[in-house]
């Protein structure tokens, strides 16, 4: 029997697609599964609202989680497994897990409102989840314990406790002011224990707080907390859904049979590794047994540090600032478009300040005459009737 060109290209779609799958880091243990399987399938939800919310949130992103691959951003004498150690933080942060993207809306979209007690319940796939605190602590291997209320400091205080008594208050603080140790701690609190969208360069006063909290090591607990920020970002419209792993660990921990269910993997640049650091322009150094800032030629022939990168809208990009600098100091010292841009204004600031000067000692040259009286042609003085027109010589004008 002849087979046509067509029927093969049909017999090998299916595996062709799988394939591809499995490049993008998609698996699945049943195709069939997966063709079967439809998320808004009435079933799938516990109220014909619960459908309606899902069909709002399906074009919501997800911030499916990152990974901290210790052994590469430890290297050097960086002491962030000793920081993640003390907050208890540091089996969650390097956890492997796949996510769920069609389960995760599902658990959103039936995701109730939290009741008295602080138990949220939802339901995936027929199984019903219910979750507190103390349930996230425990599918996260995290401490039961530790501040529920972060009012320990004030903004002010917090900025002190991580930069030093020196600090001013009133200074803003940014990413580039910290340590590369303080900074990967910062990245790590911005992307894996309270994920969002948006730029992290600068600390806003609840960030100050918490990372005084972290700097201090002082205990949080975290399940608390993760479980409002799940509920603000499920009320708000456009925030992307977070959390990723964890629902997978939820559903995990409820028996729900993920068999058969399109899965991803956390893909290479959703891991804090040396990559990172070599894209935020850090280099390990063998003979100094440290991490330390790359040069590069710039256009001009000048040497510049490595420019940093910051995250912009995409969530799932890996935050990166500029380099880090010593404490003491408030501005990068690198020349970034930022600060490009900071120097073009300064020179014009200079030059309309040497214009003024000009112009002062021009009126203290020129030689004195007696004053006009107004409407007096005798005196060469305008009328009434006109207008001063030079501005210099009238300065209400």
């Amino acid at each position: 029997m002849v087979r046509t060109k067509s029927a093969a290209k049909k017999q090998k779609g299916p595996a062709a697609t799988t394939s591809r799958r499995r490049r993008h880091g998609d698996s699945s243990d049943s195709t069939d599964n997966e063709q079967v399987f439809q998320p808004d399938n009435p079933r799938n939800f516990v109220s014909r609202n619960a459908r309606e919310a899902y069909h709002k949130l399906a074009t919501r992103h997800v911030i499916y989680g990152f990974r901290v691959v210790l052994e590469d951003i430890c290297r050097g004498g960086l002491h962030v497994k000793e920081m993640l150690d003390a907050m208890g933080w540091t089996e969650f942060v390097t956890r492997k897990v796949k996510v769920y993207p069609q389960l995760i809306k599902i658990f959103y979209a039936n995701l109730s409102a939290m009741d008295e007690d602080g138990v949220l319940r939802t339901t995936v796939l027929k199984k019903n989840i219910e979750f507190d605190a103390e349930t996230i602590n425990h599918v996260l291997h995290l401490p039961n314990s530790g501040a529920e209320e972060l009012n320990a400091f004030t903004e002010g205080s917090a900025k002190k406790a991580i930069m030093g008594d020196d600090w001013d208050e009133a200074r803003t603080l940014t990413s580039h002011n910290l340590s590369l140790e303080y900074r990967l701690m910062f990245w790590i609190y911005n992307h894996i224990i309270l994920p969002r969208q948006g730029s992290f360069g600068k600390f806003s006063a609840p960030d100050c707080v918490w990372f005084a909290y972290i700097v201090g090591q002082r205990p949080i607990n975290l399940g608390h907390h993760m479980m409002r920020h799940m509920v603000y970002f499920r009320r708000r419209t456009t925030l992307a859904l977070v959390y990723g792993t964890l629902i997978t660990l939820l559903m995990e921990n409820a028996g729900v049979d993920l068999r058969g269910m399109e899965s991803r993997d956390l893909y290479s640049h959703k891991l804090l590794n040396d990559s990172s650091l070599k894209k935020m322009g850090y280099v390990y150094s063998g003979r100094t047994n440290s991490w330390e800032m790359k040069q590069k030629r710039t256009r001009r022939g000048q040497d510049e540090e490595g420019e940093g990168f910051e995250e912009e809208e995409n969530p799932d990009d890996i935050e990166e600032g500029g380099p880090s600098q010593p404490a003491s100091y408030e501005v990068p010292q690198n020349i970034t478009t930022k600060r490009g841009i900071q120097l073009i204004l300064e020179k014009f600031a200079n030059m309309e300040r040497k214009l003024d000067e000009h112009i002062q000692e021009c009126r203290m040259a020129a030689p004195s005459r007696p004053q006009a009286r107004m409407g007096d042609p005798s005196t060469g003085g305008p009328s009434s009737s006109q207008q001063p027109t030079d501005p210099l010589s009238h300065p209400e004008a």
